[in-house]
Formats: structure tokens, sequence, C-alpha cells
């Protein structure tokens, strides 16, 4: 199939992805990604928060039910809109801003306790992973804590079915598209995947002030509901992960 680029695929798709994501997440973000990473968190009643790429902001509102002070921030101008106008009438208060990652984040040095970036990072080009970490580092407090959440570095070999090498390329870096399947808008809208392996993460993180203080293979939670709703997806990912949750603490550079 031809590849029809524009300039921001999220906001093609972001409407339909509100309708997947909603409140809590489509099925790998709701009984995988999130019960790992708010596990993880533990308390963050009165924690400042970054959500870096927050979508609709359907962690943005989890978090801050739980009574955390969040920022969230996306490019795509649709999902924020989105993100805002379920704001509206919302008791726990968020904020939410249209910014790009790739660029100088808007915020002073040690702002933030946490800053998290969940399903991000391999969407971002090369030449601009320096930038976020960087920046990253900038604008959390001394001691602070960032959790990102990326696609399992070997995961790809699930992914032969829509066009992927199937792992064969795991050393390499590539770049590819992920095609929205379920979206109408599928032929308008792919957008970039770049498929790294962890070892080159993990000297990103190290160069630029950070080090890892735990890495979680996250499974689907054993639950009848995350059973029922996808039983051959639920029998799988209680074995084999589909992604790769990453603590990282700041170090003074």
């Amino acid at each position: 199939m031809k590849i029809n680029k524009i300039k921001n695929p999220w906001n093609v798709i972001a409407s339909k992805y509100d309708e997947q994501f909603g409140d809590q997440g489509d099925y790998s973000h709701k009984y995988i990604i999130y019960p790992a990473l708010i596990n993880a968190l533990g308390d963050i009643s009165g924690k400042q928060i970054l959500d870096l790429g927050c979508g609709t902001g359907t962690l943005s509102r989890i978090l801050a039910r739980k009574k955390a002070e969040v920022i969230g921030t996306d490019n795509a101008s649709e999902m924020i809109k989105i993100a805002k106008a379920k704001k509206d009438g919302y008791k726990y208060p968020i904020e939410y801003i249209v910014a790009d990652a790739c660029k100088p984040f808007d915020f002073s040095p040690q702002t933030f306790d946490l800053i998290l970036q969940v399903m991000i990072l391999h969407s971002i080009p090369d030449e601009n992973l320096s930038n976020i970490i960087l920046e990253t580092h900038r604008t959390l407090k001394d001691n602070g804590e960032c959790y990102i959440v990326i696609p399992h570095p070997y995961f790809v070999k699930e992914f032969k079915s829509i066009g992927y090498p199937a792992g064969d390329l795991y050393l390499s870096n590539y770049k590819t598209f992920f095609i929205w399947k379920q979206f109408n808008e599928i032929c308008k809208s792919p957008t970039e995947f770049y498929l790294r392996p962890f070892e080159f993460y993990s000297a990103l993180f190290e160069t630029h002030g950070f080090a890892i203080k735990q890495i979680y293979e996250p499974k689907v939670i054993d639950t009848e509901e995350a059973m029922n709703a996808k039983p051959n997806t639920f029998h799988r990912r209680r074995e084999i992960p589909g992604f790769m949750m990453i603590k990282l603490v700041k170090l003074t550079l």
C-alpha cells in the first residue's frame, strides 16, 4: 500500500483515537501499561507531574484523580482540544498545552517531581531524542524520576503480519510506519515508528544524566475482565511482554 504522509497524522486520527482510548485506555493501556505504571508510582498526591505526549489526556485524568498536579502536553492540537473539552466540569485540575516535545520545553528548571513518557519515544526521530532527554533532565527536580514506556524492543517479532521485519533487524535502527487499521483514516494517517534495540536507549539515558533505576516488563493484569475482553491477547501477555517500562533517576551533571 502506498503511504500517504501528512504533516501531523495524530491530528487526523484524534477523534477515532479518543473513541478507542476514552477514560481508561485501549486494551494494552487499560490492562497492562496503566496498572503497572500506577503501581510503580505509588502515592503521587501533591506531586508535580508532566505527562509528555498526553494525547487526549487519558493518563493525565487518571493521575489527577490520584490528586497529582498534572500538566499534559502534546504536539497534536486536535488531541489537546479533545483533552480540554473533557476537562470542562472535571473536578480535578489539569493543564493541557500544545507543545512539541522535540523542541525546548517551556518550563523552568526543576519544575517537576515526575515526568512520564508513555509510548512516545518510538515515534521520535533519532536526531530529536537527545533534546527530549536533556529537557527532561533540566525540568526535573533534583532526584526527580522519569518513567518511560516503549514497545518491548523485541516485540517487533509479533508485527510480521503488518510488514515489519519480524525481529530480524533487532540490533539495527530502522524506521517504519504503524498503520492504524481500526481507523477509517488508514490511508491518510500512518504514524512513524522507529525501532531500536534497548542498548540504544540505555546509552542515550546515561549520556544525558540519568541512571536506570529499574526495568519492568509488565504483564496483563490477572482479572476475569481482562481475560474476557481479549482471551488470546490475555494468555499471550501473561508470558510474552509487549512493553518495557524504564524508571530513570536524575543525576547531577
